[in-house]
């Protein structure tokens, strides 16, 4: 987004929000002028540019400032400072109408004489957002409250999150008219202190108070997340107080090179007083859980500071508070050990709700890795998906279901953790067993079901001939998943370094026993015939019965059936458009070539990336099977639209969605993709849109629920 329409936003925002607010006390709504917006935006640019924070001189004109400081992102709504204004309502007695101190910015916010609005936001070098509102006439006039500040109207209620996640920043604001606040200034009613020369002088029982404050919102939230609770340690405080002095004497602000502990900070600046609680403080940080998205746990820009306050793995917490001369609060919190490690989000982030189990704390051999891990209970529920589907399909066939085994499913466990280990894909040695296996890459998630991968096995179905009962090429995986004679079952799910996710199916008796074919592989009993692939001549990878590895015949690079592929995708896009109120996507022969291109590079090369385009939207799949390369482009359309399971349609661009949404983007009108096999076997897609999707601040107007 451009910088004017960022503003531009920021100003509709809140221009709404303060609508809301006058709407809720029976004020008249404000209009926008665009003299005020430039005088706002003019100050705002002059603040940022000094790194200044102080009300203007100008006359006739009520203002509004507010400061807003995070170490992980400048993201700041025009929604959010207006609500940071207006929450001083909770201060405000209305029955002793008039100006106190610390409700300045909730009196403006509301007064009904004020008619028109302009607003002004702009960024410091250092990271510090600042927001100026103007309000003609002004407010915060004297003798004038009781007639301009009126009570919620009865029935009335104010959401206070509504327009913000409740994050507590800076904010300052005035009338050059309003000598009543001037006058309580020099009689001092406000914290503004008289030895602003040694502002950093904080209380030891001060600073005492807030850490108590800041342990016990820790702890309540913490609670909330199902993780342990934290202890105050006095050697971490030292080091927290310490690092908070600093900053408040040199006036910055930034983290510490102290690697033994986590790490939050922040800032507070009102006009009115240097008050602030550590549950304010923390409260701050905490807001952020809004923007983490629990399906897909990693670290992001701007959710930072809440995933350290709910980190499982910290046990103790140090915190520091104190003042700079111009009366801002800098406060200080260090967790040890320290939290925000990557790759351990989702064994130490948990939504809210979450039970704690005794497998939290067990990080056995082979079940987690660096960046995705599996825990036990991932395991028993994916073991348990894919058992269900492969009965439910059993059952079709006429046969005894499958029952699950416990040396089964180690054995499978073991030989998938052997393959994400070594980074091969191959059946072990033994004879034992049936087997059945598979890999499955997304460039955006590694979640993948039981159901997926019996699903995926079972589609070989279409390739058999019940005419000529026998194994062939490109149906080893259904027909060992519907042996008659097959009792026990057992399968193992691991994740390799470059997040490939490898499944290992066993079965016992084995099948695909030559000879036995007509009497364990039989027809659907409802009669279902899958349609056979129109004029597909598939590249086979076989694993014959005696043979220990896998080859490649007659490999080529480009498959035969791309035309018929690219049919199949074009017709499978469009069924889901339609279902999403997005018109048909038309096909673009440069498209086209330009992702065959790119797919076959993909391929050649053994490279798995985007392409380095903003023209062009872009989605990629890999697939691998150790039986076929038949992949269609239903099926790598329907790979990418399975997010749609996780997505949230109130929400903008959210990671794991990526690929669900930029096929029914509605702006997109061409599309092209292309398919290319590597050497090993694996079958790389490329998909290209044009006007590209994914563009942020618009996915209100091109993602619509389904029908």
């Amino acid at each position: 987004m451009s910088k004017k329409d960022d503003l531009k936003k920021f100003q509709k925002e809140s221009l709404e929000a303060h609508n809301d607010y006058r709407a809720a006390h029976g004020t008249p709504k404000l209009k926008l002028a665009d003299d005020l917006n430039k005088i706002a935006q003019a100050y705002a640019d002059q603040l940022a540019k000094t790194d200044s924070f102080r009300h203007s001189k100008r006359d006739g004109l009520g203002e509004n400032l507010a400061m807003h400081f995070s170490s992980a992102s400048t993201n700041y709504s025009g929604g959010e400072a207006t609500q940071q204004w207006y929450s001083e309502i909770e201060k405000y007695n209305f029955d002793r109408c008039g100006f106190t101190p610390g409700t300045g910015h909730f009196t403006q916010v509301i007064w009904a004489d004020t008619k028109e609005l302009g607003v002004g936001k702009a960024i410091t070098k250092s990271g510090k957002v600042l927001a100026v509102a103007n309000y003609r006439p002004a407010g915060n006039m004297l003798s004038k409250f009781k007639e301009n500040v009126p009570p919620l109207k009865k029935g009335r209620s104010v959401d206070l999150t509504k327009h913000s996640c409740t994050r507590r920043s800076s904010s300052s604001s005035s009338s050059d008219e309003d000598d009543e606040q001037k006058s309580k200034k020099r009689l001092g009613l406000f914290k503004k202190k008289e030895k602003d020369a040694n502002s950093t002088d904080i209380s030891k029982s001060d600073v005492k108070k807030f850490q108590k404050e800041m342990l016990a919102a820790h702890n309540k939230h913490r609670e909330k997340h199902g993780v342990p609770l934290l202890k105050l340690s006095d050697e971490v405080c030292k080091d927290a107080q310490r690092h908070a002095e600093k900053l408040a004497k040199t006036g910055h602000l930034e983290h510490s090179n102290n690697h033994e502990y986590g790490e939050n900070v922040g800032m507070h600046y009102s006009s009115a007083t240097t008050e602030y609680s550590g549950t304010e403080a923390t409260n701050q940080w905490y807001s952020e859980v809004s923007k983490y998205d629990f399906c897909d746990p990693r670290f992001k820009s701007g959710i930072g500071h809440f995933t350290q306050v709910v980190w499982k793995g910290s046990k103790e917490l140090g915190v520091g508070k104190a003042i700079t001369k111009d009366g801002k609060v800098i406060f200080v919190a260090n967790y040890k050990p320290p939290g925000n490690m990557s790759g351990d989000f989702d064994k130490n982030v948990f939504p809210e709700g979450h039970k704690p189990s005794k497998d939290d704390d067990k990080e056995k051999k082979g079940l987690f890795r660096k960046g995705d891990s599996l825990s036990k209970s991932d395991i028993k529920e994916f073991q348990q998906d894919a058992l269900e589907t492969h009965n439910e399909y059993r059952v079709k066939h006429g046969v005894p279901r499958l029952t699950a085994s416990d040396e089964l499913n180690k054995h499978s466990q073991k030989w998938a953790e052997h393959l994400a280990k070594t980074g091969k894909f191959e059946h072990s040695d033994q004879r034992k067993y049936g087997e059945n296996i598979a890999m499955h890459y997304s460039s955006e998630s590694t979640e993948y079901s039981g159901k997926e991968a019996s699903d995926h096995w079972y589609s070989e179905l279409r390739n058999y001939d019940f005419k000529k009962p026998a194994f062939s090429q490109g149906t080893g995986h259904f027909s060992q998943m519907v042996w008659k004679n097959s009792t026990q079952f057992g399968i193992g799910k691991a994740i390799t370094k470059d997040k490939r996710v490898v499944v290992v199916a066993s079965y016992e008796p084995a099948g695909n026993y030559i000879g036995q074919f007509p009497d364990n592989v039989f027809k659907r009993n409802d009669g279902y015939v899958p349609p056979k692939p129109e004029g597909v001549k598939e590249l086979k990878i076989v694993k014959p019965v005696d043979d220990c590895k896998m080859q490649a015949k007659d490999f080529k690079t480009v498959p035969n059936d791309l035309k018929t592929f690219r049919k199949d995708a074009l017709n499978s896009h469009n069924a889901y458009r339609s279902t999403h109120k997005a018109p048909a996507l038309k096909e673009s022969s440069e498209l086209t070539k330009m992702a065959q291109e790119w797919a076959e590079h993909l391929a050649t090369n053994g490279l798995f990336e985007h392409r380095d385009s903003s023209d062009t939207g872009e989605n990629i799949a890999m697939h691998y099977s150790s039986a076929s390369t038949s992949f269609s482009g239903k099926e790598a359309t329907d790979m990418w639209y399975s997010e749609v399971s996780k997505h949230d349609f109130s929400q903008q661009f959210q990671p794991g969605t990526g690929h669900f949404t930029q096929v029914v983007w509605k702006g997109s009108k061409e599309f092209g993709i292309g398919k290319a096999i590597t050497k090993e076997g694996k079958v790389i897609i490329v998909g290209n849109y044009r006007p590209p999707g994914n563009m942020m601040s618009k996915f209100n107007e091109n993602v619509f629920k389904g029908k």
